[in-house]
Protein backbone atom coordinates (compact mmCIF):
# COMPACT_ATOMS: atom_id res chain seq x y z
CA UNK A 1 0.00 0.00 0.00
CA UNK A 2 1.57 3.06 -0.77
CA UNK A 3 2.00 6.23 1.36
CA UNK A 4 -1.00 8.03 0.24
CA UNK A 5 -3.57 5.55 0.40
CA UNK A 6 -2.91 5.29 4.14
CA UNK A 7 -3.14 9.01 4.79
CA UNK A 8 -6.27 9.10 2.75
CA UNK A 9 -7.74 6.16 5.06
CA UNK A 10 -6.23 8.00 8.43
CA UNK A 11 -7.75 11.34 7.08
CA UNK A 12 -11.15 9.41 6.50
CA UNK A 13 -11.38 8.01 9.48
CA UNK A 14 -10.26 11.10 11.98
CA UNK A 15 -12.21 13.51 9.77
CA UNK A 16 -14.51 12.71 7.41
CA UNK A 17 -16.29 9.13 9.65
CA UNK A 18 -16.93 11.69 12.88
CA UNK A 19 -18.23 14.29 10.83
CA UNK A 20 -20.68 12.33 8.65
CA UNK A 21 -22.09 10.48 11.89
CA UNK A 22 -22.21 13.92 13.75
CA UNK A 23 -24.65 15.16 10.86
CA UNK A 24 -26.61 12.05 10.84
CA UNK A 25 -27.06 12.61 14.72
CA UNK A 26 -27.94 16.16 14.71
CA UNK A 27 -30.62 15.38 12.07
CA UNK A 28 -32.04 12.26 14.03
CA UNK A 29 -32.16 14.35 17.34
CA UNK A 30 -33.85 17.43 15.85
CA UNK A 31 -36.05 15.08 14.06
CA UNK A 32 -37.07 12.98 17.07
CA UNK A 33 -37.22 16.59 18.90
CA UNK A 34 -40.28 18.12 16.30
CA UNK A 35 -41.97 14.91 16.50
CA UNK A 36 -41.64 14.62 20.01
CA UNK A 37 -43.13 18.81 20.52
CA UNK A 38 -45.57 18.23 18.06
CA UNK A 39 -47.07 15.02 19.71
CA UNK A 40 -47.16 17.39 23.00
CA UNK A 41 -48.65 20.16 21.07
CA UNK A 42 -51.51 18.22 19.99
CA UNK A 43 -51.85 16.41 23.33
CA UNK A 44 -52.38 19.98 24.83
CA UNK A 45 -54.33 21.44 22.40
CA UNK A 46 -56.60 18.00 22.95
CA UNK A 47 -56.85 18.13 26.80
CA UNK A 48 -57.65 21.72 26.45
CA UNK A 49 -61.18 21.10 24.40
CA UNK A 50 -61.43 17.93 25.85
CA UNK A 51 -62.01 20.23 29.44
CA UNK A 52 -63.48 22.67 28.07
CA UNK A 53 -66.14 20.13 26.49
CA UNK A 54 -66.63 18.50 29.87
CA UNK A 55 -66.89 22.10 31.69
CA UNK A 56 -69.38 23.14 28.82
CA UNK A 57 -71.62 19.92 29.64
CA UNK A 58 -71.81 20.53 32.82
CA UNK A 59 -73.28 24.02 32.35
CA UNK A 60 -75.48 22.95 29.63
CA UNK A 61 -77.08 20.05 32.23
CA UNK A 62 -77.17 23.12 34.59
CA UNK A 63 -79.07 25.33 32.49
CA UNK A 64 -81.35 22.86 31.44
CA UNK A 65 -82.43 21.87 34.70
CA UNK A 66 -82.80 25.62 35.58
CA UNK A 67 -85.36 25.42 32.45
CA UNK A 68 -82.92 27.73 29.98
CA UNK A 69 -82.98 25.37 27.37
CA UNK A 70 -81.34 28.30 24.64
CA UNK A 71 -78.33 28.47 27.09
CA UNK A 72 -78.00 24.88 27.72
CA UNK A 73 -78.04 24.42 23.48
CA UNK A 74 -75.51 26.57 23.28
CA UNK A 75 -73.84 24.50 25.58
CA UNK A 76 -74.12 21.61 23.83
CA UNK A 77 -73.40 22.84 20.60
CA UNK A 78 -69.77 23.41 21.65
CA UNK A 79 -70.05 19.83 23.31
CA UNK A 80 -70.59 18.72 20.05
CA UNK A 81 -67.70 20.32 17.78
CA UNK A 82 -65.71 19.65 20.55
CA UNK A 83 -66.30 15.99 20.78
CA UNK A 84 -66.33 15.24 17.29
CA UNK A 85 -63.11 16.87 16.49
CA UNK A 86 -61.33 15.75 19.95
CA UNK A 87 -63.27 12.82 21.64
CA UNK A 88 -62.60 9.01 21.23
CA UNK A 89 -64.61 6.90 19.72
CA UNK A 90 -66.67 5.71 22.75
CA UNK A 91 -67.40 9.37 23.50
CA UNK A 92 -68.51 10.36 19.51
CA UNK A 93 -71.11 7.48 19.78
CA UNK A 94 -72.28 8.34 23.02
CA UNK A 95 -72.74 12.35 21.49
CA UNK A 96 -74.74 10.58 18.68
CA UNK A 97 -76.85 8.46 20.38
CA UNK A 98 -77.76 11.17 22.90
CA UNK A 99 -78.13 13.83 20.14
CA UNK A 100 -80.75 11.15 17.87
CA UNK A 101 -82.75 11.13 21.36
CA UNK A 102 -82.91 14.85 21.92
CA UNK A 103 -84.16 14.79 18.46
CA UNK A 104 -86.55 11.60 18.65
CA UNK A 105 -87.93 13.36 22.18
CA UNK A 106 -87.03 10.79 24.21
CA UNK A 107 -85.23 13.17 26.80
CA UNK A 108 -81.23 13.22 27.49
CA UNK A 109 -79.29 11.84 29.77
CA UNK A 110 -75.58 13.21 29.12
CA UNK A 111 -74.19 10.82 32.58
CA UNK A 112 -72.51 8.32 30.10
CA UNK A 113 -70.68 11.05 28.05
CA UNK A 114 -69.83 13.01 31.14
CA UNK A 115 -68.39 10.03 33.08
CA UNK A 116 -66.19 9.18 29.99
CA UNK A 117 -65.19 12.87 29.09
CA UNK A 118 -64.16 13.04 33.38
CA UNK A 119 -62.51 9.38 32.94
CA UNK A 120 -60.50 10.45 30.18
CA UNK A 121 -58.92 13.32 31.27
CA UNK A 122 -58.19 11.41 34.53
CA UNK A 123 -56.52 9.39 32.53
CA UNK A 124 -54.71 11.70 30.66
CA UNK A 125 -53.86 14.07 33.72
CA UNK A 126 -52.51 10.46 35.54
CA UNK A 127 -55.17 10.42 37.99
CA UNK A 128 -56.92 7.60 39.40
CA UNK A 129 -60.45 6.87 37.05
CA UNK A 130 -63.46 6.96 38.85
CA UNK A 131 -65.99 4.04 38.80
CA UNK A 132 -69.00 5.85 39.95
CA UNK A 133 -71.19 8.06 37.85
CA UNK A 134 -70.74 11.89 37.91
CA UNK A 135 -73.52 13.36 40.70
CA UNK A 136 -74.69 16.96 39.15
CA UNK A 137 -74.92 19.50 42.25
CA UNK A 138 -78.25 21.85 40.85
CA UNK A 139 -78.11 25.04 42.67
CA UNK A 140 -80.78 27.17 41.79
CA UNK A 141 -79.54 30.88 41.52
CA UNK A 142 -82.11 32.07 44.60
CA UNK A 143 -80.01 30.12 46.82
CA UNK A 144 -77.03 32.05 46.36
CA UNK A 145 -79.00 35.24 45.97
CA UNK A 146 -80.36 34.53 49.89
CA UNK A 147 -76.63 33.73 51.23
CA UNK A 148 -75.39 36.94 49.77
CA UNK A 149 -78.12 38.92 51.15
CA UNK A 150 -77.78 37.70 54.31
CA UNK A 151 -74.02 37.91 54.42
CA UNK A 152 -74.22 41.17 53.21
CA UNK A 153 -77.10 42.34 55.61
CA UNK A 154 -74.62 40.93 58.54
CA UNK A 155 -71.69 42.34 57.38
CA UNK A 156 -73.42 45.88 56.84
CA UNK A 157 -74.59 45.59 60.16
CA UNK A 158 -70.90 44.39 62.34
CA UNK A 159 -69.05 47.24 59.84
CA UNK A 160 -71.53 49.77 61.01
CA UNK A 161 -71.56 48.66 64.80
CA UNK A 162 -68.17 48.52 64.78
CA UNK A 163 -67.45 52.28 63.20
CA UNK A 164 -70.02 53.90 65.65
CA UNK A 165 -68.06 52.77 68.26
CA UNK A 166 -64.72 54.19 67.32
Amino acid sequence: MSNQSLSFKKTFLTIWLPAVFAVIGIWYGSNLNAKTERYNKLRDIRLQYETEAYQNLCYAIVYRGQHQQRLSALYLRKVAIAVQFFGTPEQIDLLHIQTKRIEERKGNDFTDLLNSLRNDLRKQFELPVESSDIQQVMIDSAVFDKADSAYFANYKKTSLSDANRK
